[in-house]
This record gives structure tokens, sequence and C-alpha cells, in this order.
């Protein structure tokens, strides 16, 4: 896209869907008036920042609107329970990756009650945890003390380019956090009764 802003300076933009940015192209006069000096200089300093900016604009556009991959294969199997040292019940379950591609665990999980629908508070269980294919992780949980059957939700994530950019990306204010998700899938346990 092409135009002229109120001052005469051209503008040209790059847009894709609700994204647009626009570069002013000053030309040397308008450059040596308003900023004094040498325009030539300080109009090449303007484009070597903007091409980062540009850069990373450009890789955000692409997660944001890259094809959505076929679902996780991931089995969660109820192992038993145990206890802590303390008393406190805790579950045993295996995580399995079944599917032909790399897989974090998330560092936390949440449970359900079959009688009361929805998903109950996160609890952090440690670090994320990467699975290749057909590798199993054992978790051990705090167990549901509520009555009736209830069952584990583990949060994974596939371990591709979209979640190395959005970890690399986090602490970035100039990227949008739309930008930055990593798609989440759930990985539920079967329904155990107490």
């Amino acid at each position: 896209m092409l135009g002229q802003a109120a001052d005469g300076t051209d503008i040209t933009g790059l847009g894709f869907r609700e994204i647009t940015v626009e570069l002013h192209i000053l030309d040397e006069s308008i450059t040596q008036r308003t900023l004094g000096g040498s325009g030539t200089m300080r109009r090449r300093t303007l484009i070597i920042a903007a091409w980062p900016l540009i850069a990373l604009l450009g890789i955000a556009v692409a997660v944001k609107f890259a094809p959505q991959p076929a679902p996780l294969r991931v089995t969660v199997s109820f192992l038993g329970y145990t206890n802590d040292m303390t008393g406190a019940p805790l579950a045993k379950f295996a995580v399995t990756n079944q599917s032909t591609v790399r897989i974090m665990r998330w560092g936390s999980f949440h449970t359900e009650n079959q009688q009361q629908p929805g998903p109950g508070p996160l609890i952090s269980i440690g670090p994320d945890i990467f699975l290749m294919p057909e590798q199993s992780d054992v978790v051990i949980v705090p167990a549901a003390t509520n009555r009736g059957a209830w069952r584990a939700v583990f949060h994974l994530s596939r371990d591709d380019w979209q979640r190395k950019f959005s970890f690399w990306t986090s602490g970035l204010s100039l990227i949008p956090s739309r930008f930055r998700r990593v798609p989440v899938q759930y990985g539920q346990s079967e329904w155990i009764d107490q």
C-alpha cells in the first residue's frame, strides 16, 4: 500500500488481515529541516532499526496463522494410590506419548469430579517434562479428596517451533501475547472411583 502523510512524506506499508505496519519514508530535505544534520545517515539508521521489528512481526504473524496439526495421541493410565510421608493420599499415573512427535507435559495438572462438571484448580507438580515418541513418564500427584469418581487432567503441547518461539519471546512486550500462545491439549485419565 502506498500513500502520503499530511506532512508530505511517502508512506509504504505491509498489511496482513488486522495487522498493518507502516513505514514513513522521509526525504532528505524534510529530515534535515526536522532533525537537523545529515538526513541520509539518520534515514539509514531508521531503516536498519526497523528491519528487526519487521522480522519479529513477520514471525509473529506466521505463528498466529500457522495451520493446526493433528491432535496429540497421549494416554494417561492410573497406576494406583500411595501416601506421602505425612500420610496424605497420592495418586500415580503413567503419561505415554503415542504420537510421532516430541511433546511437553506441562508442570501442572488439574482434577475433574464426575458429579461437579468443570475443571478443579490448577496444581503445580514440578518442572515441564519432554517425552519422545513412545516414551512414558510416571507422575505422582495429590489425590482428589472429595467423594465420588474423579480423574486427572494433564496439560500437553507439541515441542515444536511454535512452543520454542513462544518461550523465547515470553519477555518481549513488543509482541502481543495472542501471538505467543502455545496450543495446549489435555490428556485425561479414566474415571477413578474411590
